[in-house]
């Protein structure tokens, strides 16, 4: 299991790329995302005592990086680039591409 220190590394690192980005629910069929939802720090760092939680429920460590479904819903990131959604669940959603496209498309 990867510490907080290599988490919080590979989440700066991210945000540094992509953070700032939000994709609003705007558009028909493809052209738009399914629920909201931005890559902010500051969108979802309110909620650090819920990721800790989430940490032990799920027996990983991972970082909040943006919020999801107009702030209902978390999103947040490992050591390995995974990405998770987090509300009263955990939920994987992909590494790599594959988590913010698996935002994108539902």
């Amino acid at each position: 299991m990867s510490g907080p220190s290599t988490t919080d590394a590979a989440a700066a690192e991210f945000l540094r790329q992509f953070g700032g980005l939000s994709f609003p629910q705007v558009g028909s069929d493809f052209s738009r995302t399914r629920e909201e939802f931005a890559l902010d720090l500051l969108r979802s760092v309110v909620e650090e005592g819920r990721f800790v939680d989430w940490d032990a429920l799920i027996g990983q460590h991972f970082v909040p990086i943006g919020d999801h479904a107009r702030g209902r819903e978390f999103i947040g990131l490992d050591a390995t680039g995974e990405m998770y959604v987090a509300a009263d669940w955990v939920g994987r959603l992909g590494a790599g591409i594959y988590g913010p496209e698996s935002l994108l498309l539902g």
